[in-house]
């Protein structure tokens, strides 16, 4: 994640939970560091790129990789910032 302080409107990723979409229509479940799992957002692409291009680009990888493996149970990738290793 971008190491620069927040603005007031944005908040910390603690997890991606899931994503949907191809190309530019991408969008990525997220969940919010402090918030609980049931106020998961889906979030485009493009409004996460800037700060969390690494915790997108993991998620996308093992995604990718379990798809080829036929499926079955995806974790959640957690960012290091939700596991207090920053």
């Amino acid at each position: 994640m971008d190491p620069a302080p927040l603005e007031d409107d944005e908040y910390l990723v603690k997890a991606i939970l899931g994503r949907r979409g191809t190309g530019a229509h991408r969008q990525y479940k997220v969940h919010w560091l402090g918030y609980r799992k049931k106020a998961a957002t889906w979030v485009p692409q493009a409004l996460l790129l800037q700060r969390c291009r690494d915790l997108m680009t993991d998620f996308d990888v093992r995604r990718d990789a379990q798809d080829e493996k036929g499926g079955g149970p995806l974790a959640t990738w957690r960012s290091p910032e939700s596991e207090g290793q920053v």
